[in-house]
């Protein structure tokens, strides 16, 4: 792959972990973007070796071993010391994580409808068939409602789906920390013009 690699797992009892690119492209004259999931991972009650093995097998038979970016959720140790001690296992099975910056469930489910379809209608998404836990994710997780009135947080709990989404919106927020923001509208000048 020439686009870094982007691993993001949200570890507990359900454990969810996807692989996605962010990869540059263009519109015209404009530099757009596209995300590419290619693999996906979940599980029930497993121990933090197994989440290791299984995801560093995916790597190397889709990825060439890469895990360029690694991310995981903030609020993993927040509750109580065992998430540090959950990720202690981790680092001490050989994957170590940086933490997804913390956003509102508002920002997160405005920044996954806006990769699924922006208000243009463009569609920034690409989900490989073989990534069935994020198919049926994306099929499935729904907003809360009250009243008949969608709220903006998810309906909660929703395993399996919400390990799945929950990994996938916290690599897009490390991703695009700021949300997705327009590019800047600047001048492009030949190189040769440059001293």
């Amino acid at each position: 792959p020439s686009w870094p690699v982007s691993f993001s797992l949200d570890t507990g009892l359900h454990t969810g972990a996807v692989f996605f690119q962010v990869k540059q492209t263009w519109k015209g004259s404009e530099p757009d973007w596209l995300v590419t999931v290619f693999a996906d991972h979940y599980s029930v009650g497993e121990l933090p070796e197994y989440h290791v093995q299984t995801c560093k097998k995916i790597a190397s038979s889709l990825c060439q071993d890469r895990m360029d970016k690694r991310w995981t959720d903030p609020a993993g140790d927040q509750r109580n010391n065992l998430g540090v001690v959950i990720l202690g296992e981790y680092a001490a099975a050989g994957l170590t994580f940086e933490r997804w910056p913390h956003r509102s469930p508002c920002d997160r489910l405005t920044l996954m409808e806006a990769i699924v379809r922006d208000a243009a209608g463009n569609i920034r998404l690409l989900v490989h068939p073989r990534c069935q836990h994020v198919i049926t994710a994306f099929q499935n997780y729904e907003r809360a409602s009250r009243a008949g009135q969608y709220e903006d947080k998810p309906k909660d709990p929703q395993h399996p789906q919400e390990a799945v989404m929950d990994a996938f919106a916290g690599g897009l927020i490390g991703q695009f920390p700021e949300g997705r923001l327009p590019q800047p509208k600047m001048q492009r000048v030949h190189g040769s013009r440059l001293r």
